[in-house]
């Protein structure tokens, strides 16, 4: 995997030349940059566009210009063999170009807008051929087919038209079957497939000999941004805003039919092949392009290797365990020692899971997800145990084992708080109980006797977990909404965390505010107490977990490392660990004890240091801000440094410095030495 820098904004889209020599990239920083594959640097200056972000590039099959759609709704052509080069804009939008397209022989430009309108151009005169209308809603995605005669568009409105390119007119009825908008098209090099990409998470293949559905392709944990088929058909990537570049055999039935290639750390916006099919190039909001290779057997189907955007975590009663539920619709089980997956993973949702639990007696996993069911699974074997549980009328969001393992309780975006019996899977007599707004947050107290609840409004409710009665007045705990809430093991206070950035401890007997946790620099995603009530555990979207002494209020630490939103954090039942996930598909286990040494005096120590600051433009620094160590782009997100003790993910870097060994100072020549060991 190659990774290119050099563009300061989102990277919006790439381009292959015809011979695979040359990669275009369109960006929101205003830039076309190209690029030499042979040596992976830019082979021009970058085109400055001056009419705004580019959202959409295409190469001319000569080779001699590019065709890029901008914000100010012009398309622009560039000429790239003239020194400099020369640009020609196209006037006939009257918004955001969202998509460019070239047909094969070179002939026609076409491009997709905001303004619901695909226009076709003459490449040679760049005179406007054609207007074609018929979507409601804004143009995301065009594509020409192999022999020009066809073009595809996605909307806005979910759906698709074919158009013939010669009438200017739609050569079909409208191709309906996603349940949101379009984002990209593809058609596959016969012209008998196209693909479609959409906001519900899905891939359709489509027939076009019957504009009918054929298969429909699941596996992607957020919005689906960019497909494209390899030149032989045999496979298709795809990427989106779960982070990942996939790829998947199209032309067999598999049980697992896509391997991940790789991840940026932002959402990827564009992937292409090259034209021998060798490589994919993905570009994303990261600033980065990234090329892998997809040579060889790499290109024969495997088990999807990766963990996606993780919303949940769940440690079993004896610490052994970690258990996760993802964007990826997986629920996994990993060795909390070693960080190794202890099985395959579990698949039988049809959408993101949510959240996880795991029993009292440490036998069994409950998993909730946006396909509005609870599912059960034996925590050793991996099996699932009897149906689903089904009652809810929409995606269920959080849920939680009562301490006497009587009860399980859920909360959904249906804006109801359910109890199920968890000896018969059947909702109890109680409830459901009625929220204003979504429950993103249900807990129950230790004794199993409160249940405790979290809405949108900032409000943390309470009933009688045998009565289902309101067991206090609700009060507010913010107004930004999105309230998440824990219980201390005591039953004495609360910890409450919403996009306000700071976590708030009240007392449950006067509902009164005690501390206010000011730390994060963005929302908070997840609060938690430690088993034995000392210490408070936050995630936040600023990708840090925040430890906190729960008596005083103070902070302990603050842990870095994660490098995207962190969803969830939990205490291993000793107290002695904090484990977080984060939106990067990672989970960090982090060692207590370490943590708390890096607020007192060792803080001046270079390993200290090392391990306690955040990436500034791929440097690690010390505490004075000195350059303590850099670090390449491809290795930025899988760095692993103490208080880090084990760190899950396809791959890390484990970053360490032996006192004495390391050289802090104006002298960078002493960094070197020949005396060093290698």
């Amino acid at each position: 995997m190659t990774t290119l820098i050099g563009h300061t904004g989102w990277v919006n889209s790439v381009s292959y030349s015809a011979d695979g020599r040359l990669l275009a990239s369109g960006s929101s920083d205003g830039t076309v940059r190209i690029w030499d594959m042979w040596t992976g640097e830019e082979s021009m200056s970058a085109l400055h566009s001056s009419t705004g972000a580019v959202y959409s590039v295409a190469f001319a099959p000569n080779g001699g210009s590019i065709a890029s759609g901008t914000d100010s709704g012009f398309v622009s052509v560039w000429g790239i063999r003239a020194n400099p080069a020369t640009e020609q804009r196209l006037s006939g939008h009257t918004s955001t170009v969202w998509s460019v397209a070239i047909s094969p022989d070179g002939t026609t430009l076409a491009s997709g807008s905001k303004d619901q309108l695909v226009c076709l151009w003459n490449s040679a005169t760049s005179q406007q051929i054609a207007t074609l209308r018929g979507h409601t809603d804004e143009v995301k995605a065009i594509t020409f087919s192999s022999n020009g005669n066809l073009l595809a568009s996605g909307s806005n409105d979910e759906t698709i038209l074919i158009w013939n390119v010669t009438e200017g007119k739609a050569a079909s009825e409208p191709l309906r079957g996603h349940s949101g908008w379009i984002a990209t098209v593809a058609f596959s090099s016969d012209g008998a497939t196209l693909a479609s990409g959409s906001s519900d998470y899905s891939i359709i293949l489509w027939d076009l000999a019957t504009n009918k559905s054929k298969e429909t392709l699941r596996g992607h944990g957020n919005n689906i941004r960019s497909v494209q088929f390899s030149p032989d058909r045999q496979s298709l990537a795809s990427a989106g805003d779960d982070l990942t570049v996939r790829l998947w055999s199209v032309q067999q039935q598999t049980e697992a039919p896509s391997i991940v290639l790789g991840r940026h750390s932002g959402n990827v916006q564009s992937v292409t092949f090259s034209p021998d099919g060798l490589w994919v190039a993905s570009s994303s909001t990261d600033h980065t392009i990234r090329v892998w290779d997809v040579g060889g057997d790499q290109l024969v189907v495997q088990p999807v290797s990766d963990i996606g955007g993780l919303c949940s975590l769940a440690v079993s009663p004896d610490g052994a365990f970690i258990v996760s539920g993802s964007f990826d619709y997986s629920i996994r089980v990993w060795n909390a020692e070693t960080g190794e997956l202890r099985l395959p993973p579990l698949l039988a949702h049809t959408g993101p899971v949510r959240s996880v639990a795991i029993s009292p007696n440490g036998r069994r996993i409950a998993s909730a997800s946006d396909d509005k069911t609870i599912r059960l699974w034996d925590l050793y074997t991996g099996d699932s145990v009897g149906e689903s549980w089904q009652g809810h009328g929409d995606g269920v969001l959080n849920i939680a084992f009562s301490p006497d393992e009587r009860w399980l309780a859920s909360g959904s975006f249906d804006k109801t708080v359910r109890i199920w019996d968890t000896q018969t899977g059947q909702p109890s007599a109680l409830g459901p109980f009625i929220c204003n707004s979504h429950p993103w947050s249900v807990v129950f107290s230790h004794d199993s006797r409160l249940l405790v609840v979290g809405d949108d409004d900032g409000l943390v409710r309470f009933w009688h977990a045998e009565t289902g009665h309101p067991a206090l007045e609700p009060f507010q705990a913010n107004k930004a909404g999105r309230l998440l809430v824990d219980i201390s093991p005591t039953g004495t206070h609360v910890v409450t965390g919403g996009i306000d950035k700071a976590a708030h401890v009240w007392d449950l007997g006067t509902r009164q505010q005690v501390f206010i946790l000011e730390g994060h620099t963005a929302g908070i995603l997840s609060v938690a107490y430690s088993c034995d009530g000392q210490f408070i555990g936050t995630g936040s979207w600023d990708g840090t977990v925040c430890l906190w002494e729960a008596a005083k209020g103070t902070l302990i630490s603050t842990l870095p490392g994660h490098g995207d939103w962190v969803g969830s954090v939990v205490f291993t039942p000793d107290s002695q660990t904090v484990v977080s996930a984060s939106g990067n598909g990672t989970i960090r286990i982090w060692d207590v004890d370490a943590a708390r040494l890096l607020s007192s005096d060792n803080q001046n120590t270079s390993t200290a240091a090392l391990a306690s600051t955040n990436l500034d433009n791929g440097w690690r620094k010390g505490r004075s801000g000195e350059l303590l160590l850099w670090i390449p782009p491809d290795y930025q997100d899988w760095l692993h440094s103490p208080p880090c003790k084990t760190y899950i993910s396809q791959c890390y870097v484990k970053i360490a410095a032996v006192e004495g060994e390391l050289h802090v100072g104006e002298d960078w020549i002493a960094c070197w030495r020949h005396d060093a060991s290698p």
